[in-house]
Order: C-alpha cells, then structure tokens, then sequence
C-alpha cells in the first residue's frame, strides 16, 4: 500500500479566503494563480503600501493561513526565479472581518536571486494567533511562485540530517548523518527540519514490543521531513527528486518482489501520533510496504494519523 493516509480532513485550494492552504516556516509554499479567481473580500488598501506598485486591481488571488509558533518578527517573501510579478497583503482577524496589518508589491531591494519583482514584507506576529496572507499579481498578473516565511530566529530550528550510507553520527550535518529516520525523529522538535538522503530506509520502532509487525517510524513533534537528497545539498530547493528517491518501506524481510507475500510487513509505515499545535510536512518519499490488514489494524498502510492530532498535515511529491 502506497502513501494510504488516515487523515483528519482535506486541505483548501486557496482560492477564497475560506479555504486558505496551511503555509509553514520550513516550507516549501508553492502556488499557482492561473487558475484563480478575484476575491470577494473587499481589494487590500494600497495606502499602506504605497509607492510599492500593489496595482491589485480585481488581481486573481491565492491565500494562505500562518500560526506563528513563536512571537517575534517574521518576513514574507515571494522570491522565487521562476516566479512572477506578485503582489502580497497580511491580515489578521476572520475571513468576515480582515485587518490589514502589511502589504507590498514590489520589494525595496532586488536581487538576481529573485524574479525581477516580487513582493516582501516584515511584521511582528503573536505566537497562536492565524494570520493570512493573500497574494495577487500586479495588474492582475497570474502566475507560478512560492511563499518563503522566515523569523528573526531563522528559518524554523535545527536541521537534523539522515544517511544510511554514513558510519552514524550526531545528525547535526550531512558529514556527521545518523543513519538511521528513527534516531532524528528521537530528538527533532517542533519547528525543526529533517533532511533523509537516498535509499531505502525501514522502521525499528515498535508500538507493540511483542509484535514485529508495529514498528513504524513514528512522528510526534511538528516537524518538516525531506526526502530525494543525495546527501551535498545546502539549500532544500538543490533536491532533485526525480534523481534521488529516498524510500520508506514496511517490507520488513525485502521480499515482496518475489511474490505477494506482505503477511509479515509493518502495519503502517509512518504514524502520527499526539501533535496538537503547529503543523507537519512530509515531502519527497516513496512509502510504500505498509500492510493494514487486521481487525485491528486495518487504516493506513502508508501513513497512519491517529484520532489524537489536530493540526494541518501537508504530504508533498509523495509516491
């Protein structure tokens, strides 16, 4: 069974203020306006902004919900090379009450790392409070781009790194990798990131020290975990996942290519189990191995979510 997810509801579109996509600090926030449609809600006060070129007029628009983790300054950005010319607007309150707090159309400052303009913008945030972000074109340009959020603290915690191919290390880098997903899911903390290099990596954790079946790589932090390195790269946008697959697997005795024979695999590859603040990102795997077949343990093959969790889940280029 491949990525089989017992979730807790889908996820909006982002096209209305109503169904605004869960952006992250860790990323990647990707979005497609070409499709879009102009909001209902009344056009952004280009007074706060002005000399920045919003020009919203009607703009199709995408939006997205953010909760800070933590209170401090956090920056927006719609940087991205093969972005177009956006627009972007910050509110607080409800979708049937907006507060706008920022806005900007193009950024004070361009750099060849980005398209020619973008749109980028400071403001305190209050840990727990949703803000939502919504983003247009200039003149109502559509196009592809991604929302990068950052904090004054940096980009969302430590970095934890993963690599069967090295010895076994402190996991602080790509040099000194664990080995192992189960020892970086063991110290990485709500916020941070884990990085997994290529290969096929299996679970060792179990629910159940008397069955076999129940190990699964359990996550229990609100964390973004990667997939698709090759174990070099400094920036997560270096992946190349059509390269590099880095493999989850419940097939515990790597048989399963010699016939159909998954009585002994794990029950479910992933668990998520007790997260009740923040949100989860699983991007760049191939699950697959997992074997919900008892009375039991019949949902989630792939990737359990149990009943306990609360919080947005987003599974990126999962195969």
């Amino acid at each position: 069974m491949t990525c089989a997810v017992r979730a807790i509801g889908p996820q909006g579109n982002g096209d209305q203020c109503s169904d605004a996509v869960t952006a992250t600090i860790s990323g990647p926030n990707y979005f497609d306006t070409t499709s879009a449609t102009p909001g209902t809600e009344p056009e952004p006060d280009e007074s706060m902004c002005s000399g920045t070129f919003l020009n919203w007029n009607s703009s199709p628009d995408i939006w997205f919900v953010f909760t800070p983790s933590t209170t401090t300054t956090y920056t927006f950005s719609t940087c991205n090379l093969d972005g177009y010319d956006t627009s972007m607007v910050l509110y607080e309150g409800s979708c049937s009450g907006l507060v706008q707090i920022a806005c900007n159309g193009d950024a004070a400052n361009p750099t060849n790392d980005c398209q020619s303009y973008y749109s980028e913008f400071e403001s305190v945030l209050i840990a727990g409070t949703e803000y939502l972000v919504r983003i247009g074109g200039y003149g109502g340009l559509v196009g592809f781009g991604e929302l990068t959020i950052t904090s004054a603290g940096g980009s969302g915690g430590t970095t934890w790194y993963v690599d069967l191919d090295m010895p076994g290390g402190s996991g602080t880098s790509w040099t000194d990798a664990f080995q192992n997903i189960d020892d970086a899911l063991s110290v990485a903390t709500d916020g941070e990131q884990i990085w997994v290099a290529e290969g096929t990596y299996y679970p060792s954790v179990p629910s159940d020290p008397l069955d076999t079946r129940s190990v699964t790589f359990f996550i229990r932090e609100a964390i973004a975990i990667y997939g698709g390195f090759d174990g070099t790269e400094i920036f997560l946008e270096d992946r190349d996942l059509s390269l590099h697959h880095t493999i989850l697997s419940g097939d515990l005795y790597g048989d399963d290519d010699f016939g159909d024979n998954m009585s002994e695999n794990a029950y479910h590859v992933i668990s998520i189990n007790n997260i009740t603040t923040g949100s989860l990102t699983i991007d760049g795997f191939w699950i697959n191995g997992g074997n919900a077949d008892t009375s039991t343990e019949k949902y989630g093959g792939g990737i359990f979510v149990d009943a306990s969790v609360s919080i947005p889940i987003n599974i990126n280029a999962c195969w």
